[in-house]
């Protein structure tokens, strides 16, 4: 079953995977989304959005298969 919940603090090394993950797909596919050394890719950047309430985890069943955050400001990377 596919679930989505707010992210929490202890879901920052998760998020933080995922999107790195999602990073490197798209650069072996010559993509440039997420350049290496990304701001918006930090540890960092990442636990502040999930402060403000703005990420969620998808999962299906137990384990974590996705991210997505919902804001008013555009990511410049």
């Amino acid at each position: 079953m596919i679930t989505i919940r707010q992210a929490v603090r202890d879901d920052t090394a998760t998020v933080h995977a995922i999107l790195h993950h999602a990073a490197s797909w798209l650069h072996q596919r010559g993509y440039n989304q997420w350049p290496d050394g990304s701001r918006s890719l930090s540890y960092d950047q990442l636990l502040r959005q999930i402060g403000r309430g703005e990420t969620y985890v998808i999962s299906d069943g137990p384990d974590p298969v996705a991210t997505i955050a919902v804001t008013s400001q555009g990511d410049p990377d």
